[in-house]
């Protein structure tokens, strides 16, 4: 079978390899996702050639190169600005559950052993065609996601795989392979050994899969993730709610993270844990907040959050008004979510409005801004800076809000 891989440079590629003197195909998940007929992001190679016979005929041949990890083989080529990494064929000497030493080798099928899914493990000539070892494009068109050769051998060998099956079942669903849960529950401690930062990276895709929900309810099930630090939401239903509304997450896995974890303390080990960013640890923990305050209004039988404006003062309170709106997508509130607007109001009364009408600097202009502030919001935000300074000062029916 042939496949035409989308690459701007095969010509040049192949140009460069003819110099060499060395075969160099497509490998992993551009042919794969080729076959898939999914986007290809990245495309990657491999190659007999050794990487510093590769780094000095690009050079020689004008293009930049970057070592990307020589001791491992690889070296990125840079043509009109676009990376290709190609790495030499290589074969596991000894891992230590993350990390492997590797010998340089020149059979594409050893090379090709080493890898996780036996859809990740084909190859393809420039010229398109491609080599199957393991089955990988039976199974790839099966939804199936089975590793190449003994599944405990390939998780011991990198225990991040864990996740990556995860990860793949999200993203292709259909057929599970025979004893996977008890392979995985058998090694699911060796995560302890996978950086926080990794995690959160696979984790991250598959909180916005199609197959979040299952995924996640497997990785529950045995095990995965307690033991990768996320303390989820004890009613399923919920989790589930969070998970299959996951559409309109727009891609921002924080928000379903926040969604589906348990609690406020949870969140923030996780978060440590995870080493996320700032961002993705304050969106989390707007969408938390969101979540707790749906169910605090629905327990005392309150229909205030189905308000728009109810949220607005809240994210005036500093909460991300974006992130409130994609958070009740998430839930459901869609209703609520498409009348918040896309730019919070402004109040419009500062404090030195205060002192330049003679109020003495002190605790009073704050008491005094949150009072007229109460009254602006009371007003739906329709009172300007005259209506709220003016004497007496305003009020609505009902008075300020508290």
């Amino acid at each position: 079978m042939r496949i035409t891989v989308p690459c701007r440079h095969t010509v040049e590629i192949g140009r460069l390899f003819a110099l060499i003197g060395e075969p160099v195909r497509f490998v992993g998940g551009c042919v794969r996702d080729t076959l898939k007929g999914n986007q290809v992001k990245d495309i990657d190679l491999a190659s007999p050639a050794r990487p510093e016979v590769v780094l000095e005929a690009a050079e020689a041949a004008g293009y930049r190169v970057i070592p990307t990890g020589l001791q491992h083989g690889t070296v990125t080529v840079v043509i009109d600005g676009e990376g290709y990494e190609i790495t030499t064929l290589r074969a596991d000497v000894e891992t230590d559950g993350r990390h492997a030493t590797v010998a340089f080798v020149r059979d594409f099928e050893t090379d090709a052993a080493r890898r996780d899914f036996t859809f990740n493990a084909m190859s393809a000539d420039l010229d398109g065609t491609v080599h199957d070892y393991f089955g990988g494009m039976k199974d790839l068109f099966h939804s199936r996601v089975a590793f190449v050769g003994n599944m405990d051998d390939r998780i011991t060998e990198d225990y991040l795989r864990i996740l990556r099956f995860y990860r793949f079942r999200a993203r292709y669903g259909g057929m599970e392979p025979d004893g996977y849960v008890e392979a995985i529950g058998k090694h699911v401690n060796g995560l302890h050994r996978i950086s926080g930062e990794r995690i959160w990276s696979e984790l991250s895709r598959i909180l916005v899969s199609d197959g979040a929900r299952k995924s996640v309810a497997d990785m529950e099930r045995t095990g995965v993730l307690a033991t990768a630090g996320l303390n989820i939401m004890e009613k399923a239903g919920s989790t589930a709610l969070a998970l299959g509304l996951n559409k309109f997450a727009h891609g921002q896995a924080a928000v379903i993270l926040g969604l589906i974890t348990k609690d406020a303390m949870s969140l923030a080990v996780t978060a440590d844990r995870w080493r996320m960013s700032t961002s993705d640890r304050e969106l989390a923990r707007l969408a938390l907040g969101v979540r707790q305050t749906i169910a605090e209004e629905n327990a005392r039988g309150s229909r205030d959050m189905y308000d728009e404006h109810f949220w607005i003062d809240r994210a005036l309170e500093g909460e991300s008004i974006e992130g409130t709106r994609t958070a009740l997508n998430v839930l459901g509130y869609q209703s609520v979510a498409d009348h918040l607007p896309s730019e919070l109001p402004v109040f419009p009364v500062k404090g030195q409005d205060l002192l330049d009408r003679g109020m003495k600097p002190g605790k009073e202009v704050g008491l005094k801004l949150r009072e007229l502030k109460d009254a602006w919001k009371a007003s739906r935000y329709t009172l300007d800076a005259d209506d709220l300074l003016s004497e007496p000062a305003p009020t609505v029916a009902g008075g300020p809000r508290p």
